[in-house]
């Protein structure tokens, strides 16, 4: 597999997209629908060193890192700003607030996958939690809330830790 290590993906039995008799494992689909969210494997760990190579000035220069933060109100329900590729969030998916201030990162929904990745503006610190499938409809409120509560939870005791 040219996944190697990566999570697997997986729909519901019942979902309307590829119907089976037991979950689906959709890792190795091309789904032509999600545009670049589709494009790139990459693991937990890889996320978490991308956030902070790039926030930290590792991977840009302090003029590339300022545009790219250079953000922009966003009325997507994901995010508070948008910068250039890259989000400012004080709550996930307009549910749970932070109790430390904002982070930033992506929310991704896609085919099989849901992931959540946060970081500090600084890059000192990062949370990337991802799950395989996504909730049904019916359970998304609950599901984005029990998330939204863990990665808080992790990103705000870590930051609060750190500054002391």
């Amino acid at each position: 597999s040219l996944f190697g290590e990566c999570a697997h993906g997986y729909l519901a039995a019942d979902n309307p997209i590829l119907p089976g008799s037991g979950p689906v494992d959709v890792t190795e689909i091309d789904v032509p629908f999600h545009r670049a969210g589709g494009g790139i494997v990459s693991t937990s760990g890889d996320v978490a060193r991308m956030l902070r190579a790039e926030l930290s000035g590792e991977l840009f220069s302090d003029r590339m890192r300022r545009q790219l933060l250079d953000a922009v109100e966003s009325d997507w329900p994901e995010s508070d700003r948008y910068g250039l590729g890259i989000c400012e969030m004080t709550a996930l998916m307009g549910r749970k607030r932070s109790t430390c201030g904002p982070a930033w990162g992506h929310l991704g929904f896609s085919v099989g996958y849901v992931a959540f990745a946060l970081s500090s503006r600084n890059g000192e610190h990062q949370v990337v939690i991802c799950a395989n499938g996504h909730p049904p409809e019916a359970d998304e409120e609950q599901f984005l809330d029990a998330a939204g509560e863990l990665a808080w939870h992790l990103f705000c005791n870590r930051w609060n830790h750190t500054q002391r």
